[in-house]
């Protein structure tokens, strides 16, 4: 595939190829296995440019099949690149990485990503690009939450975490969300944060009143209070409203309540009815949330005791492991440890 000096380089950042990538572009990478053809690339308009070059071609010789998506930590986790070049791991890797070269081409991979990132279209934003849904204060919150799982998740590199901050740094400058950062950080004090989370706890006890028992109501109450308490999650940016319905999305799901066959059955579209915010934002915050707080399906804390139990896995003396939901009290006796599935279907043990 021949792209032009002039041509958009590829990889996002906005400017001609000539002037960006022109000496170290890598489009994909090409796996022949007999009579199959896999290109791993780093984008779906890459992948839809490659697929156009690739039948005109070779025309009726070749069958487009489909199209599997990844996200960058599963990438990550198989050993690749943003590149889908296989990268040596382990002590080869870290020693690469001491390069003064490497990691500047890494950063320059990095920034150019994210130069490109706020003009993408993204499906969590409703299909809006970064820079069209902060013009809106829904969008606002979704692209803030975007924002600080990436800067969660590139901390967690340490490859990364050196030149992160200042590629962030740039992002929220790009799209004018430096100032409300900046603004939240600097002389907020526990007044202040008391009064945020006292009133996301009085928009709760609303929406509790109408769709709510108490004891629903209550485990709502004290993820709030932990999302006060939590440094990573800052209470104090954004709308209540949206808090209070990302909170209460979360409870619902650990605890079925968006179930049509559950009693209490509401869904998402009353949620944020009743807050007056956007599904996309609430969904979004409500991710952070549970990826922040490491909260889980069957998380005893933000769920009443019958959930809990039905996705516990107990193992008896045996060995057997039997699911909560298939336990009699008679064999409770017989319990030695207690698991909890967790949404990545791993279990954890707790003993």
């Amino acid at each position: 595939m021949k792209i032009g000096r002039n041509d958009p380089c590829p990889c996002g950042s906005g400017k001609k190829y000539k002037e960006c990538c022109i000496d170290s572009t890598s489009l994909g990478r090409l796996e022949i296995d007999n009579r199959r053809l896999k290109v791993d690339v780093n984008s779906a308009r890459r992948a839809e440019m490659i697929r156009r070059e690739v039948e005109s071609l070779l025309g009726n010789h070749a069958r487009y099949q489909t199209t599997e998506i990844q996200s960058p930590e599963a990438i990550l986790e198989a050993g690749k690149d943003l590149n889908g070049e296989g990268i040596a791991l382990g002590g080869e890797h870290d020693e690469l990485m001491q390069i003064p070269e490497v990691r500047e081409r890494m950063q320059h991979m990095l920034s150019a990503h994210w130069k490109g990132w706020v003009d993408e279209k993204i499906p969590a934003l409703g299909g809006k690009t970064p820079r069209q849904a902060v013009k809106t204060s829904d969008g606002r919150e979704s692209v803030e939450a975007l924002v600080l799982d990436a800067e969660r998740q590139m901390a967690k590199d340490q490859h990364m975490r050196d030149f992160a901050p200042t590629v962030i740094a740039d992002v929220r400058r790009r799209l004018g969300i430096d100032k409300s950062a900046s603004a939240a950080t600097k002389g907020t004090g526990k007044e202040q944060k008391t009064e945020r989370v006292d009133e996301t706890q009085r928009l709760i006890k609303s929406f509790g009143q109408t769709y709510l028992t108490m004891e629903y109501t209550d485990l709502a109450l004290k993820l709030c209070d932990k999302i006060g308490r939590m440094r990573k999650l800052s209470i104090q940016r954004g709308r209540t409203e949206i808090w209070a319905a990302a909170i209460v999305h979360v409870i619902a799901r650990l605890n079925f309540l968006l179930d049509p066959e559950n009693e209490l059955s509401f869904t998402t579209d009353d949620i944020c009815k009743f807050f007056g915010t956007k599904k996309t934002t609430v969904s979004s915050k409500a991710g952070l949330i549970q990826k922040t707080g490491n909260i889980y399906l069957g998380d005893a804390e933000f769920s009443i005791p019958e959930i809990a139990r039905m996705l516990s896995i107990y193992e008896t003396q045996d060995g057997l492991l039997i699911p909560g939901f298939m336990l009699f009290d008679a064999t409770l006796p017989n319990v030695l440890r207690q698991s909890h599935i967790r949404e990545s279907a791993h279990l954890q043990s707790l003993s």
